[in-house]
């Protein structure tokens, strides 16, 4: 069974540096499934570097049929949100990929509250989870997937 990795982060990275680089390529190379949002900053990032390795394993999380961003016109996992907005609206995609995956890769600037939500979340369902932020990756979970 292929694994899914739901890779998330801020919206204001607007890079990709060297370490994480490394560890999308160890996704491609393991093939592993990626679960992916739709937003700006991190999200289009990680899209942009699969898309031009024509990666094909990824599934994009949108509200409301609505992908914001879908740089490599993957298929579109829909997450029914109707009524909500703003973060709330965004919350229930975050939701779904934590719920989805098997494990996961945050991008964090130490800063944005949707990516330490979805830290929280993946700790409370005891999946692995990596966060990089400030230059290092740390294990913030205890689950061995």
């Amino acid at each position: 069974m292929m694994s899914k990795v739901f890779i998330g982060g801020s919206i204001s990275i607007k890079t990709l540096d060297d370490n994480v680089i490394a560890r999308l390529d160890g996704i491609i190379n393991k093939n592993l499934t990626v679960l992916i949002g739709d937003a700006y900053g991190a999200d289009k990032e990680v899209q942009q570097y699969f898309a031009s390795h024509k990666y094909k394993a990824v599934t994009v999380y949108a509200c409301n049929n609505r992908a914001r961003n879908n740089v490599g016109a993957w298929n579109i996992s829909n997450v029914q949100a109707n009524g909500l907005y703003g973060r709330e609206l965004y919350t229930q995609k975050d939701i779904a990929m934590t719920n989805d995956c098997d494990m996961a890769l945050m991008l964090w600037d130490g800063k944005s509250v949707g990516t330490l939500n979805n830290i929280k979340r993946l700790r409370s369902q005891n999946k692995r989870c990596i966060v990089y932020t400030n230059g290092q990756f740390y294990e913030c979970s205890t689950a061995r997937n």
